[in-house]
Order: C-alpha cells, then structure tokens, then sequence
C-alpha cells in the first residue's frame, strides 16, 4: 500500500508475464536459435529470478507456439518443418495480396509514412548485416501493409501468424546481399504503392514473397522436412554449459560503401535524441562525403561479429 493518502495501490505486472516477454526478446534477437534447448539456470540468472517463473513462462509460451517440450530432454524453441513453412508463406501471399489491394484504394498518408518508416528500417538493418533487425524490420514493413488495407480482420491475422514468421526468418542465415535485396524489393513495393498501382503492387508483393520463401525451404533442405541436427551438447548438464550471450567487437575503418549506412545511422540517432536537425538522408551523405574528402576525417565501425552497431 502506498503512504500517500488517497493514492491508489500501484498494481505490480505479474512476473511470469514479464519473464515471457523477455524470453521471447531473447529468442527474437536469434541469441537462442530454433531447434536450441533452453537453458532455464542461465535465463533466471540473466533476468536476475529464480527457475520457477521460467518454467512457468516457457510453459506459456509453449502454448502460444514458441517453445516446444521433449520428453525427458527440456524445453526447445520451436523449429518448423517444410510443410508448415510452405503453408505459412501461401496463408501470408493470401492475407497481403489482399491487404496490398485494399492500401492502393484506402491508404491514408499516414499509413504511408508507416510503410516508408518501416521501409527506411529495413534499409538501416541490411546496411547494417543485421540480421536478427531485419527480422522485425520486416515484419514490421509487412504489418504496416495489412494495416494500411484497413480490414481489421486480415491486419489481426496477420500479426499472429508474425510469430511464427519470426520463427522461420530466424532458421535461415542470410547474406548480406540476401538483406540488401529484400531492402530493395520493399522500396519497389513502396513506390508502387505510393503511386496507387493495384495489379504492379500485387506482382512485386507476390514476387517477393515467393523469393523469400525459396530462400527459407532451400536453405531448410530439398529433401522433405528437415530436422534439427542433434547437439551432444543438449545433454551437457545446465551448470556446465558454456555461456551463449556473447560476442566479439570489433573496429573496422569506414570505407566508401559505408557512408549511405552512416548517413541513416546519424539521422536515426538525431531522431531518437530529438533533434531538430532537418537534414535528409541524402543530405546527410553529402555531409559525409565532404568531411572525408575535403576536411580529412576518418571514420572507425564497431562490429559485432559481422554487423555494424
């Protein structure tokens, strides 16, 4: 009870909500890849809790089809088969074939800027080889579609089936030429979308839905599904395993093909300052461009193992 007279108690959000969510951050971010057991002695000590809300935690999130239980073996993130992804792509080319139709009519300007916001993530994260950001960049842009086709219905859908989705974006390894090409594609869909073109919207939208697909069951394997590899380190005793969040940094010096990258990077840090610095991205780059070239600067990137932050 608070000591403040006449205050209302402050109601507490129950921990094994809490704990979900952030297990469910962890996996997400790919620290915890499908097929992988979860370790709940690492978790609870990472989040600073005890086991008990883990384990209460994972069992939601097995019910909401994150995580799957093995008898006798522990709690696994959920790997999909071939068969399950194939369907999730055909439900999503149904759901935003429709949605895309929808936006061309009913698209207000401010559902726009939501695709072209979602749009500009996409491109910081390919620029970026950040894998693990295109993810919700991507999802991010393909909601922002559904929604600006305004049927409830097929937006509601949609961001349940984002789960899964996750789930089979995080299976795959993507190249950095992978990510630059489906950067691409959403500034095509865009465009298109901006000028109001239902039957060329429809075209590149299915089209870039079928390439990512093909990506995801080649790299799942030819041959039917695809289970994952067994671990003789899933029978490693919790408390012996070696730690998993880790990651080497790194300094690497600027060159060229960086200073698109780091033009967005500095107009998103100004934008999550709140500055009120009006320059454009292009903008950006020619201010780039001129401290290299003309004023000597140099530029480090940190990387951490093979993405820029």
């Amino acid at each position: 009870m608070s000591d403040i007279p006449g205050a209302r108690p402050h109601k507490r959000r129950p921990l094994v909500e809490t704990v979900a969510e952030e297990i469910t951050r962890i996996i997400l971010r790919g620290e915890i890849a499908p097929g992988e057991k979860l370790n709940e002695a690492e978790i609870a000590e990472r989040l600073g809790v005890s086991r008990g809300p883990v384990r209460e935690a994972a069992r939601q999130l097995q019910e909401a089809g994150l995580l799957e239980a093995r008898a006798f073996r522990g709690t696994f993130v959920r790997r999909l088969r071939q068969r399950e992804v194939a369907e999730i792509y055909a439900l999503r080319e149904m759901l935003e074939c429709a949605a895309v139709e929808g936006a061309v009519r009913l698209a207000s300007s401010a559902d726009l800027d939501a695709v072209e916001n979602a749009m500009h993530e996409t491109e910081i994260a390919a620029m970026s080889n950040a894998a693990g950001r295109m993810i919700e960049a991507d999802v991010a842009f393909h909601t922002a579609l559904c929604r600006a086709g305004h049927n409830n219905r097929i937006a509601e859908i949609f961001i349940k089936l984002a789960t899964e989705l996750r789930l089979v974006l995080l299976m795959v390894t993507p190249r950095q030429d992978q990510l630059q090409a489906a950067m691409r594609s959403h500034a095509r869909i865009f465009e298109v979308l901006r000028a109001r073109s239902a039957e060329r919207a429809v075209a590149l939208l299915r089209n870039h839905i079928a390439s990512e697909r093909d990506i995801v069951l080649q790299f799942l394997g030819p041959h039917g599904d695809t289970e994952a590899k067994s671990d003789a380190s899933d029978d490693i005793p919790e408390a012996l395993a070696p730690p998993k969040f880790s990651g080497q940094v790194r300094l690497r010096p600027h060159k060229s093909a960086d200073i698109p990258l780091l033009a967005r990077m500095n107009r998103e840090l100004a934008d999550d300052e709140g500055h009120r610095n009006p320059m454009t991205i292009a903008q950006m780059e020619q201010r780039f461009c001129r401290f290299i070239n003309e004023e000597g600067w140099s530029v480090d990137l940190f990387l951490l193992n093979d993405e820029t932050i």
